[in-house]
């Protein structure tokens, strides 16, 4: 934007940047929250909880911490193994089919994952588990540049 914008408008210029660095100030800090109080809430979670919490912090970091991605959707994994909770095995092998897709392995990495979650949210009668699942192959297969099978999944 340029200054004689910004004058016309009424804002000088060091309102204007002081805006700007408040509100990035307050995006960052709400990004740094938000894990820290997902893994409060993990400390003192049980049972279905548990595993519903993981795999939101598993989900969290699908892009920018692979590693961290990966870790808490084995933990919710297991946990739903333990106590038979087919939706969080579900939800924990598509975060590892999403997490996959991002960090950029081939098809034979990523799809078992993803096949996986989609055969437990149709025994389930989850529309809105295989509609996201559904949506993670159509990424898969344009990741892969096959945009016929990407538009046929995203459909």
């Amino acid at each position: 934007m340029s200054t004689a914008i910004l004058r016309k408008a009424g804002i000088t210029v060091r309102r204007f940047l002081l805006a700007i660095t408040i509100c990035s100030s307050l995006i960052s800090n709400s990004q740094r929250w938000y894990p820290d109080s997902m893994m409060r809430a993990l400390t003192s979670a049980y049972g279905i909880k548990r595993v519903d919490i993981t795999n939101a912090v598993s989900k969290f970091y699908w892009t920018q911490n692979y590693d961290s991605s990966v870790l808490y959707a084995n933990r919710a994994l297991g946990i739903a193994k333990e106590l038979n909770y087919i939706a969080g095995e579900a939800e924990a092998f598509r975060n590892l089919g999403v997490t996959s897709i991002y960090k950029g392995l081939k098809e034979p990495e990523v799809k078992p994952f993803l096949d996986k979650a989609i055969l437990l949210f149709k025994s389930l009668g989850d529309k809105k588990g295989m509609a996201d699942t559904y949506n993670n192959f159509g990424s898969m297969w344009m990741n892969f540049q096959n945009y016929p099978y990407s538009l046929i999944f995203f459909d």
